[in-house]
């Protein structure tokens, strides 16, 4: 085994990427909208060239996971090194601030507004 292989299997490792399954397995007729193009530039790792992130947003069961673990896949296959992680895992470690209340900017948006109707001329 080739010290760049070894590498490779030793980053899979530590990425914590669980169970894979590869895009090619990816149901595009299943979610009702998608960026196909978006997606796959994503998992080409196109988004790195401009130093972007890649947010994923969808409710539970459209791909969101399986989507981010095959980026995460293709940016070890480049050399990267990966640390997987979920917002649910994210948040499992985090100290969780709420706020609650109505929008500062709606607020500042209903102050703005001119008071009264003027009579018309």
């Amino acid at each position: 085994m080739t010290t760049d292989l070894r590498e490779q299997l030793r980053r899979l490792g530590r990425s914590r990427l669980g169970r894979f399954k590869a895009m090619a397995d990816f149901d595009w007729a299943w979610p009702k909208r998608i960026d196909r193009p978006a997606v796959e530039s994503a998992v080409q790792l196109d988004f790195l060239e401009e130093a972007h992130n890649v947010v994923l947003v969808a409710p539970q069961g459209l791909g969101k996971t399986m989507i981010a673990q095959n980026i995460a896949h293709s940016a070890v296959q480049a050399g990267h090194s990966v640390l997987f992680t979920t917002a649910d895992r994210l948040v499992h470690h985090s100290e969780i601030i709420s706020i609650e209340g109505k929008s500062y900017r709606a607020r500042e948006a209903e102050e703005k507004k001119p008071r009264g109707r003027k009579p018309k001329a």
